[in-house]
C-alpha cells in the first residue's frame, strides 16, 4: 500500500484502520479509545503528549526526518525482518517520508533482535562509539540516558541521535567559540530569526534499536513492529512514564493493545505537519498539540 497522492492525515487514518481491523483478538482499550479518550483528551494533555512523550534533547526542538530513512534489520530471521521493515516503511510513508528500499543504501534506522540485547549493546557502542557518543554536544538525551540504554531491561530499547541543522542550507547550525582560554564550547547558530519563527530544524540523524526477543513470545508482532515504527521515526524518551497516555509505547504494561493508537496516529501527522523551524520548543509543542485537536476533531466528525 502506498500513500503518495493522499493527505498525511487520511493516509494515517487508513494505516491505522487497517491495524485495528486487522486484530482478531479484542482490544480492551477500544471502549476508552472511542468513546472516553476523544472527550477526556483535552489539548492539555495533547501538548502534555509532545513535550513529554516526543522529547528531544533537552532545550532543543523534537526532531523528525526530513525526507528519506533507510531501515536496516540484523539477528531476525528473513520473514519477520522483511514484515517489520515493510511496517517501518508503510507508516513513513504514511507521513510523507520516502523511504530506501535498495539493499545496499545507507542505512540511518538500525534494528537488532538479540536474545542477550545489554552484550549486544555494549558490543555496539565499543565498534562505533560515535554513534552513541558524537563529538557534538546535545545531540543525544546524555550519558545518563546511554547508562539507561546499555542497561535497560525493557522489551525494545532505542537510541536516538539528532542534529540542528539550517533549515536553508541543511548544515550543522552548530558553531564552536571560545568560553575560556584552551576550551572550545559549542553552540547553536541562530541567524535572521523572528519573534515567530526560527531558522534552525532539528532532524533525526540516527536511530538504534534493539529487541529483546525473549520478551517477545507472546507479543503479536504486528504490534512490536508499530511500537519499533514509532520509536523509529519519532523522538521518544525510554525514561518517560507513558502511562497516563494513550500510546503503543504501553504496549508490554497493557497486553492486548494491537499497535498504533489513534493519539500516537494524531501525533505522527502533527508533528511531520507543523513547522519545521519554530522559535522554540515550546512554540513547537503548541503548534503540534493545535494539529492534534484539529485532526481529532475532523476524525471524530467524520465518524458521526
Amino acid at each position: 500500500m502506498t500513500f503518495g497522492s493522499l493527505s498525511l492525515a487520511t493516509a494515517l487514518a487508513l494505516l491505522l484502520t487497517g491495524a485495528a481491523s486487522a486484530q482478531t483478538a479484542p482490544d480492551p482499550g477500544a471502549t476508552s479509545v472511542e468513546d472516553v479518550a476523544v472527550t477526556a483528551a483535552t489539548r492539555r494533555g495533547m501538548e502534555a503528549y509532545a513535550r513529554d512523550v516526543g522529547s528531544g534533547p533537552m532545550g532543543r526542538l523534537n526532531p523528525r526526518w526530513n525526507d528519506r530513512i533507510c531501515v536496516r534489520v540484523v539477528y531476525m530471521d528473513a520473514e519477520h525482518a522483511v514484515y517489520l521493515k515493510d511496517r517501518v516503511a508503510t507508516v513513513a510513508e504514511a507521513i510523507g517520508l520516502s523511504p530506501d528500499r535498495s539493499p545496499d543504501c545507507r542505512a540511518d534506522i538500525s534494528i537488532f533482535a538479540s536474545d542477550d540485547p545489554d552484550a549486544l549493546a555494549a558490543e555496539l557502542l565499543e565498534a562505533a562509539p560515535r554513534n552513541f557518543r558524537p563529538a557534538l554536544n546535545g545531540v543525544t538525551l546524555g550519558n545518563a540516558a546511554l547508562e539507561a540504554f546499555l542497561t535497560s531491561d525493557a522489551p525494545v530499547r532505542w537510541w536516538q541521535v539528532s542534529l540542528p541543522l539550517m533549515e536553508d542550507s541543511g548544515e550543522i547550525a552548530i558553531a564552536l567559540k571560545a568560553s575560556e582560554p584552551g576550551v572550545m564550547a559549542r553552540s547553536v547558530v541562530v541567524r535572521n530569526a523572528s519573534r515567530l519563527r526560527g531558522n534552525v530544524r532539528d532532524d533525526l540523524a540516527a536511530v538504534t534499536i534493539i529487541l529483546d526477543t525473549r520478551q517477545l513470545v507472546g507479543v503479536p508482532f504486528s504490534a512490536v513492529s508499530d511500537y519499533v515504527a514509532f520509536v523509529a521515526l519519532a523522538p521518544a524518551d525510554p525514561r518517560v512514564d507513558t502511562e497516563r497516555f494513550d500510546t503503543v509505547l504501553n504496549l508490554f504494561q497493557r497486553p492486548g493493545l494491537p499497535g498504533l493508537t489513534a493519539t500516537d496516529g494524531d501525533y505522527l501527522y502533527a508533528l511531520y505537519s507543523a513547522s519545521r523551524a519554530p522559535i522554540n520548543a515550546s512554540v513547537q509543542a503548541a503548534e503540534i498539540a493545535d494539529r492534534m485537536a484539529t485532526e481529532r476533531r475532523r476524525r471524530v466528525s467524520a465518524s458521526e
